[in-house]
């Protein structure tokens, strides 16, 4: 089973109503960031890939000014 294969605590989550900037911090360590909810039952990843991209996107409407 996977949880055999993953270790406790190696992967650090944050709650889902973190900060982008706490999970910025998370993601420099990490591959991934485990989120889970006010009870700390997992619901979800969030990747680096998705975490920069969303910087770029937001990135480009500042610059661009469209929404």
């Amino acid at each position: 089973k996977v949880r055999n294969i993953l270790r406790e605590g190696y992967y650090d989550s944050v709650k889902i109503t973190a900060s982008i900037d706490k999970l910025l911090i998370k993601s420099l360590d990490q591959n991934f960031v485990p989120v889970t909810d006010d009870r700390d039952v997992f619901v979800g990843i969030v990747t680096r890939k998705v975490i920069f991209k969303n910087i770029y996107e937001e990135q480009l409407k500042i610059k661009y000014g469209s929404e």
